[in-house]
Formats: structure tokens, sequence, C-alpha cells
């Protein structure tokens, strides 16, 4: 930080009196002074470094936890194609919405405004002029929690109770055993049981989501006080400077470099630590929430798309007598990868539309954390 350079500076210039003058034999300082202080130093940078290590990791899990929750709410309203297309779209704007919220006016901000933007245009028509209303207003300094608490009434509209249960990537024909199917059964799921089993499992997601969201907006706060930062600095500044005074018999450039060396290690680590302490607002250190979320959403896309493609691999293979082993499983993965080798003139449509799907997701850190620049 700017205290930690200030402090550094004025090191160096005490510094140079000492080497000036030739007071490079004499020890003024008591060495027990100097290694107590050099002990709190060591306690406070130590415990410093410690919890901000710490809170980085506790992000990147509240981050994941919000990924995986969007995941969740779109499997739960993947009955139909439409549904499933307006809630990805409804969930991404939301997620853009709360990245943009959570590093307004931090130097992170220039991520989004780098980054592809979203639209009400990305909307479906009928769910813009609720979205217009309640998205957040930076201006005026209001948030997006209404419209993540839409969401509830969202989801609600979305479900259809009377809506087939099994997966629209599974197709098993009653009756016909050999192809893979089910025999036939008469068991149904009440229609009570469905609606209460949705609601349930959608209560659950949304308050992981509405959880993850205020511990997001916990990261805008300072973590350490003002108070503590200059106690720290002052510690390190005033070790840094009693060191010419604590050795003797030692050469002016020994001296001189031994004590630069100290100063730029113990104010260097201190403003690395001071960065890890704000992974959402620092840049560089910090992670790009709007990649980050942007980038889900593709894997989502990618993921649907090789999906498809098995259910119809599935389903011509059935339709050939093969059966569903490992071996066919391990044919589907070979026929995928040589189709996303091939040459864009000779892939297919459904080939080609998985390596776009594919190559729009950058590389990201780790399960999908992307860090910023």
């Amino acid at each position: 930080g700017d205290n930690s350079e200030i402090s550094l500076l004025w090191d160096l210039y005490v510094l140079l009196p000492v080497l000036v003058s030739g007071a490079v034999h004499a020890q003024i300082v008591d060495s027990s002074f100097f290694k107590a202080v050099g002990l709190l130093l060591a306690v406070l940078l130590s415990l410093r470094a410690k919890n901000a290590v710490s809170r980085r990791q506790k992000l990147m899990v509240g981050v994941l936890d919000m990924m995986n929750t969007a995941k969740n709410l779109l499997y739960l309203l993947s009955d139909k194609d439409r549904n499933r297309r307006r809630m990805r779209a409804m969930l991404q704007f939301c997620f853009m919405e709360v990245a943009i919220w959570v590093t307004r006016n931090t130097p992170n901000a220039a991520f989004t405004d780098a980054g592809p933007s979203h639209s009400l245009a990305d909307l479906d028509p009928e769910d813009r002029e609720a979205v217009f209303v309640l998205r957040s207003k930076c201006a005026a300094g209001i948030g997006p929690r209404p419209l993540m608490l839409f969401l509830r009434d969202f989801c609600d509209e979305l479900f259809d109770p009377d809506a087939p249960t099994e997966s629209k990537f599974v197709q098993r024909p009653s009756g016909d055993e050999s192809a893979g199917g089910s025999p036939p059964t008469k068991t149904r799921i009440d229609k009570v049981s469905i609606i209460r089993r949705f609601h349930r499992n959608l209560e659950t997601e949304l308050h992981a989501l509405f959880e993850k969201f205020d511990f997001l907006l916990m990261y805008r706060e300072q973590f350490m006080t003002m108070q503590f930062r200059w106690m720290l600095d002052t510690v390190i500044f005033v070790y840094v400077l009693l060191y010419p005074w604590c050795v003797r018999n030692e050469t002016r450039t020994v001296l001189g470099a031994t004590t630069a060396g100290m100063a730029f290690v113990f104010y260097g680590l201190n403003a690395l630590t001071e960065q890890l302490e704000d992974p959402v607002q620092q840049k560089g250190q910090g992670f790009n929430l709007p990649d980050t979320f942007r980038v889900m959403f593709e894997d989502l896309d990618y993921d649907e798309v090789v999906r498809t493609r098995c259910n119809e691999f599935l389903r011509s293979s059935k339709e050939a007598g093969a059966a569903i082993d490992e071996e066919l499983h391990k044919k589907f993965e070979e026929e995928i990868e040589l189709e996303q080798m091939a040459p864009p003139s000779q892939r297919s449509v459904e080939a080609e539309n998985m390596v776009v799907s594919r190559s729009i997701i950058p590389v990201a850190s780790g399960a999908g954390l992307v860090n910023g620049p």
C-alpha cells in the first residue's frame, strides 16, 4: 500500500546518514530489544498472512457454491427446453448483476467494462419488464437483492407439476428390456409429492444462493482496521531502522545492502498480504467475478451440447441393436474426440457446435475461478 512505500523510503533515507558518517562499527541499540521487536513483527505478519489466505479460500468456496447452486436450479427446471433457456438467461443476468455490484468502485470494476456485458435483450421478452424494475441501480446505490428475491416467483412460474418427471436426456421405451428399456410399470409419483419435493429443493437452493450473495458483500468491507495497518507499518519501520545500530564491524556496502534487502522483504510481504486480504477488490491478486460467472454459463452450454449429442448417439445405437455397456460409452468418447480433432470442413453440425462452445471458454484456475490480469 501507499503507507508501506512511504515507510520504505523513510527507512532508506535514515540509512544514508549511517553510511555517510561511517558509524557502521558502533552498536547503540541493545540486541535483546531488537530481537523482541523482530519477534513481534514475525507474529503480526504471520497472523495477517494466515488470515488473508483463509479469507481468500473462503471466497473461493463461496463463489463455487453459487455456481453449483445455479447448476442445480437449471436441473430442477430442465423439463422443457424453453423453461431451461429462460432460466439460464435469468440466472446469468442475476449473476452478472451480482458481479457488477460487488466489484463496483474498485480496481476490479475494469474487468466488467472490458468483458462482454449482459443486456436485457438476452432475456425472454416477457421477463424484461420485471427485471428492468428490480435490477441494481448503481448510480442510486441500490443493489440487486430485489432481483435475487424475484427468482423464487420466477421459478414458481416455470414449474409445471404435470410435466413428466424423467430427464429430457433419457428415453427408455417401456417393455423392451433388450433395447435398454425398463419393464412396464404403473408406479407414478402423485402430484402433491412432486410439488412438495420441488419447493423443498427450490427453497434449499435459493437460500444457499441468497446466503452466498450476502457473503460476497462482506468482501467489500475492510478486513483490517486502519489502526492495525499503521501499527504493522510502524513495527516494520522501527525494526528496519534499528538494524544498522545493532550490528558492528560491517562494511558500508554489506550493511547498506542488508538493510535495504530487509526493508524490501518485509514491506513487500506486507503489501502482498494486504492484497490477498481483498481478493475481490484488488486488481491482479483478486478474482475476476464477471469472467468467472460467464465461463460457468458457457461451460453449462457446452455440457448440454455434449449430452444432447450423447442422447442422439444412444438412440441410434439402440436402433442398431447395440448393447448399452462400457464399450459403447468408450466408443462415444472416441467419436467425440475424433470429431473435435477433424478439420472444420469435415465436422458435423453437432461437432462444430461442441468445438465452438469449448473454444470460447478461457482457461480458468482449477474448478472454474478466473483470476484477474
